[in-house]
């Protein structure tokens, strides 16, 4: 639904019960909107993208959004356009080496490329050091 409103007129509004779902569910349903509740989670992956990308991502992939990042990638149905992924990280504040492995990780099961757009100088350099392939970034 979020690929559909990124190219649609359309606005929806999600709610949760916080005591029905619990703190889990609604961290994994809030990591895949634009907006959440503050300290819901501490990433956004949406399908609200710029420049022809396929997903943005949005906040910080560290320690604590260790259980929820491989999730958010395999649920979020990203569609390579040839042969890679792109995903705009402009508005990303920081990725850690378990994240990136996630990404490379994924990469590979699906036969594919992902391409990183961001701001950050450290994801290249920590995927040249931990030398993973199937991801490449491209400052902005």
């Amino acid at each position: 639904m979020d690929r559909f409103m990124a190219t649609h007129p359309m606005s929806a509004m999600c709610g949760y019960d916080l005591g029905e779902l619990g703190d889990e569910a609604v961290a994994q349903l809030a990591c895949m909107h634009p907006r959440a509740h503050q300290g819901a989670t501490p990433f956004h992956l949406h399908g609200h993208a710029r420049d022809g990308s396929t997903a943005a991502l949005e906040g910080d992939l560290d320690m604590e959004a260790r259980r929820l990042w491989p999730l958010a990638l395999e649920r979020a149905d990203l569609r390579p356009t040839a042969g890679r992924v792109v995903i705009d990280a402009a508005e990303l504040g920081f990725i850690d080496h378990r994240s990136l492995t996630a990404v490379a990780d994924y990469a590979e099961r699906n036969a594919t490329e992902v391409v990183l757009r961001t701001r950050l100088s450290t994801p290249a350099r920590l995927l040249e050091l931990l030398d993973l392939t199937g991801v490449r970034v491209e400052r902005v």
